[in-house]
């Protein structure tokens, strides 16, 4: 595999299942509902679902893909994923409020 994108296409071929991304959405609307985000109940669901096909587009696993190239040197693996989670968490605000 040469990047990020690539092992999230091969893993969505191996089994991200419609219930997989349902209890994402399920946990995205419970994020949104203790947050200070105003986002009526009857949205939250529309939203959460959108978050998860920005997420999963293309583009957003191509520029996260870029952003974080491979994992460095030294660094360890909860690095590496807490920089992941924190350049796809810019990207997906940048998406999504724009």
């Amino acid at each position: 595999m040469s990047d990020f994108k690539d092992f999230v296409r091969s893993k969505k071929t191996k089994g991200i299942t419609a219930d997989h991304t349902k209890k994402l959405s399920t946990g995205i609307e419970k994020v949104l509902a203790t947050s200070s985000m105003t986002i009526a109940n009857s949205d939250r669901q529309k939203f959460a679902e959108e978050a998860i096909n920005v997420a999963q587009s293309d583009e957003v696993l191509s520029e996260l893909s870029d952003q974080i190239g491979k994992p460095a040197e030294l660094e360890s693996e909860d690095e590496f994923v807490n920089r992941s989670k924190k350049a796809l968490s810019k990207i997906l605000k940048e998406k999504l409020n724009g």
